[in-house]
């Protein structure tokens, strides 16, 4: 079904709820990330993705190599760098570059990085105590199944070919798209 107006009308109301839904869910992770930047920022100086980058190399036991914490942190390695060189400027972490590869680059944590992880994650349990306030466990775990599945259906890992000139995207735009004339169609 490519037309809207093939759509009955329960259909309708049904697709009209998921979109909602997911201008809610959009709506929410903003204002979620703004509140938890905001209390990072005023506490420890560094963003929530600062602090995310900071615990990947926590529990990997305070080592890891800069592509294995790119993709812990879900960034490009080149996106990782900047965070990983104020760490080091920082004193919260050290480079080395492998003696057999010189392109793996690992990084190590040092005390002055267990300090402020140990800073950082006070200010993280209060926002997740203050944000999570109001839901039980169950609804925890079943709320993290749901991000699991949008966080699979957004991976940049997932493209596939698409249109005339086989395209290949995970945000291709095709012809159901442009024919909707802003109307939502999904």
């Amino acid at each position: 079904m490519n037309n809207i107006d093939e759509f009955d009308k329960d259909d309708l109301k049904e697709r009209e709820q998921v979109f909602r839904t997911f201008l809610l869910f959009m709506r929410t992770a903003q204002a979620v990330l703004k509140y938890s930047d905001m209390h990072f920022y005023a506490t420890l100086g560094f963003t929530t993705s600062t602090f995310a980058a900071l615990r990947g190399l926590v529990l990997r036991g305070g080592s890891i190599t800069h592509t294995e914490l790119a993709n812990w942190t879900n960034t490009e390695p080149h996106n990782i760098t900047g965070v990983v060189r104020r760490f080091e400027k920082a004193g919260i972490v050290t480079t080395e570059r492998d003696t057999k590869d010189r392109r793996i680059v690992h990084i190590h944590m040092t005390d002055k990085g267990y300090k402020v992880w140990d800073e950082a994650n006070k200010v993280a349990r209060v926002n997740t105590r203050h944000l999570m306030k109001g839901i039980r466990k169950d609804q925890a775990q079943d709320l993290e199944k749901l991000l699991m599945v949008l966080k699979g259906n957004s991976s940049v890992n997932k493209r596939k070919k698409v249109g005339k000139d086989k395209v290949t995207s995970h945000l291709a735009v095709n012809d159901g798209w442009k024919n909707a004339k802003s109307r939502f169609i999904y």
